[in-house]
């Protein structure tokens, strides 16, 4: 036998081998995270808020939420963020200071005024900003610029506490997406003390119907192994390099060999693992995640093409600056 046939047989029992093992593992069903996932959508992919909406309304404010969840009628999802200030408030904003939203470019600018950081901040300090002051309208305007605190106050524009949240919309029918934004660092496990807070919240009998209608999320991959090991309650999902074993899975269909802890994968269209750039808004993708009951949350998508496309391949949530423009994509408004 000539050795070229040789290598051929060899290459061929190797292609053969693979092909086969390729084919087993896409045939044994994989395990699923959760039997029933209310995640999921069923006929449509559900509308989350992101930071309430915030092409409508100054975001992560009461009056954002108020009118997502009260005044309308047609988000499935409301997505915050939460950091915890100095004196242990957990209060809805999601940078890690007041800058961005509340100071005007001259203050920030100079020596005076520093950077109003919410974990060096006592809550009651936060409540002299007008959270509204920097938010610009669809027309381009600065609607709220020049309101006193006390306008900010009756117009629902300073910063509001988790507790506060809890209270007023408890009542009302719609899911929460919660990310916890403090990081965890060598030493300091700040963002596994803000869930154990959040945990102790739902708890109480008073709030425990959050704990079946939240899912916490974060880019904390130190504090979702936390929640999955202490909280296996809680919802959680997935955000950044959590998803890339699934992402590269998908790409190689060999899905059913990661194992994964997670009820959502939140993700961007386009994604990175490594080097590996991958196309996340594929069929393929979600079906993938079906097979584990694992829904799948495409951030954040304003743009009415990508909107159609998500449609389409049928995601689960599609979270949104612009719910109106998604609602009346999907026939809510």
């Amino acid at each position: 036998m000539s050795k070229l046939k040789k290598t051929s047989i060899i290459v061929g029992v190797i292609v053969g081998t693979l092909c086969s093992f390729w084919g087993l593992v896409n045939i044994i069903p994989p395990k699923k995270v959760i039997n029933e996932n209310p995640w999921i959508a069923k006929d449509q992919p559900m509308i989350s808020a992101h930071r309430g909406g915030a092409f409508l309304n100054p975001e992560n404010t009461e009056k954002a939420f108020d009118y997502v969840i009260i005044e309308t009628n047609y988000c499935d999802i409301v997505e915050i963020d939460i950091h915890k200030t100095r004196d242990g408030v957990l209060v809805i904003n999601h940078d890690d200071s007041m800058d961005r939203m509340c100071l005007d470019d001259e203050r920030k600018e100079t020596d005076i005024a520093k950077d109003v950081v919410i974990k060096d901040t006592n809550y009651k300090d936060l409540l002299q900003y007008n959270m509204g002051r920097n938010f610009i309208d669809s027309k381009g305007n600065k609607p709220y610029e020049n309101l006193t605190i006390e306008q900010a106050k009756e117009q629902n524009l300073t910063i509001m506490t988790l507790e506060e949240f809890l209270i007023k919309y408890q009542q009302y029918n719609f899911k929460l997406y919660l990310e916890i934004k403090e990081p965890n660092t060598e030493g300091i496990n700040e963002a596994n003390k803000t869930v154990d807070m959040v945990y102790e919240l739902f708890e109480r009998a008073e709030y425990s119907s959050w704990k079946n209608r939240t899912m916490i999320i974060s880019f904390t991959d130190s504090l979702i192994d936390y929640i999955v090991e202490k909280y296996p309650d809680l919802y959680v999902g997935a955000l950044g390099y959590k998803i890339a074993p699934q992402l590269i899975a998908t790409a190689l269909g060999l899905t059913t060999l990661i194992p994964s802890k997670y009820h959502s994968f939140q993700t961007q269209m386009n994604n990175s693992a490594g080097p590996i750039k991958i196309n996340c808004a594929t069929k393929a993708f979600v079906r993938a995640s079906h097979r584990r009951n694992q829904s799948i949350t495409y951030w954040t998508i304003n743009n009415e093409k990508e909107m159609d496309k998500l449609i389409k391949i049928g995601a689960d949530v599609i979270t949104t600056n612009a719910p109106d423009v998604l609602a009346k994509k999907l026939g809510k408004n």
